[in-house]
C-alpha cells in the first residue's frame, strides 16, 4: 500500500509537471497565434495604406494631365480667336485702303 501511495504521489507530481509544461506550451502557442494575427493585420493595414497612396498619386497625375489638356485646349481656342481678329483687322485695313484710294481718285 505504501508503494501504491508513492507511485500515486510520483504520478501526481509528474502530472503536475506535465500540466505546467502543457499550459506553458498552450500559452506560447496562443501568444504565437496572437502575434501572427497582429502581424497579418499590420501587413493588411499597410497594404491598404499603400493602395490608397497609390490611388491618390494616380488621381493627382490624372488631374495634372487633364489640366494640361484643358490648358492646351484653351490656348488653341485663344490662338484661333486671335487669328480671327487679325484676319478681320487685315480685311478692315484693306477695305479702308481701297476706300481711301477711291476717294483720292474722285478728288
Amino acid at each position: 500500500s505504501e508503494i501504491l501511495r508513492q507511485k500515486l504521489k510520483s504520478c501526481e507530481g509528474e502530472f503536475k509537471q506535465w500540466k505546467v509544461r502543457r499550459e506553458a506550451e498552450l500559452k506560447k502557442e496562443e501568444e504565437r497565434k496572437l502575434n501572427d494575427e497582429h502581424t497579418e493585420m499590420k501587413n493588411k493595414i499597410q497594404s491598404d495604406i499603400d493602395l490608397v497612396k497609390r490611388k491618390l498619386k494616380e488621381e493627382k497625375m490624372e488631374e495634372k494631365q487633364q489640366m494640361k489638356f484643358d490648358m492646351a485646349e484653351k490656348q488653341l481656342k485663344i490662338k484661333e480667336e486671335c487669328n480671327a481678329v487679325i484676319h478681320r483687322l487685315k480685311q478692315a485695313t484693306e477695305e479702308s485702303a481701297m476706300l481711301q484710294q477711291k476717294n483720292a481718285e474722285r478728288s
